[in-house]
């Protein structure tokens, strides 16, 4: 945020522009994702993100927002695959915490263990979409994630179709 400079007059800090308690405790993508670059968040919120809701689609808010993130920051591979991650991530987080709600996930899995599970899921999603962020060339991310197999990319994409075709129909089976 900007501020004043002992010196100069004026300033920018950029720790102020993460909560840090709230980064580095977040359990989700999402959360992680509002506590840090807090005031470009707040205003991709305010004046993309909302702006599409008139649309009634929240997946199309979301993509026109990872869009505008997308050539704001340059249009390089990497920061298109850091964006399509963060998105999948997101969206599949979502998605899954449909299903495994409080109730069911107390009732299988011991809250000791699904909170650090949790957590460590959301910091492999993160830095495996910071990656290409850093290496922004296609090349250079393409040797990188072909050594570990696309292995979020095909997860992720995988638990979505899942998601849409097999298990809603079970649930909708249920319901009838």
């Amino acid at each position: 945020s900007s501020g004043i400079n002992a010196e100069y007059g004026g300033g920018w800090d950029g720790i102020t522009n993460v909560e840090v308690r709230k980064f580095e405790g977040s359990l989700t993508i999402k959360d992680e994702l509002t506590a840090f670059n807090v005031q470009t968040h707040q205003w991709v919120k305010r004046n993309v993100f909302k702006r599409c809701r008139r649309f009634n689609s929240p997946v199309l808010s979301r993509v026109a927002s990872l869009t505008f993130l997308y050539l704001w920051h340059g249009i390089y591979f990497g920061f298109f695959n850091l964006f399509l991650v963060e998105g999948l991530g997101s969206s599949s987080e979502e998605s899954l915490s449909r299903y495994l709600t409080r109730d069911t996930a107390n009732r299988y899995i011991p809250r000791f263990i699904l909170l650090p599970l949790q957590y460590l899921l959301k910091n492999m999603c993160v830095g495996y979409g910071l990656a290409g962020f850093a290496l922004r060339s296609a090349e250079r991310c393409h040797v990188f994630y072909s050594s570990v197999y696309y292995c979020w990319h095909v997860g992720l994409v995988v638990w979505l179709v899942v998601e849409g075709v097999v298990v809603r129909r079970m649930v909708k089976g249920k319901s009838e």
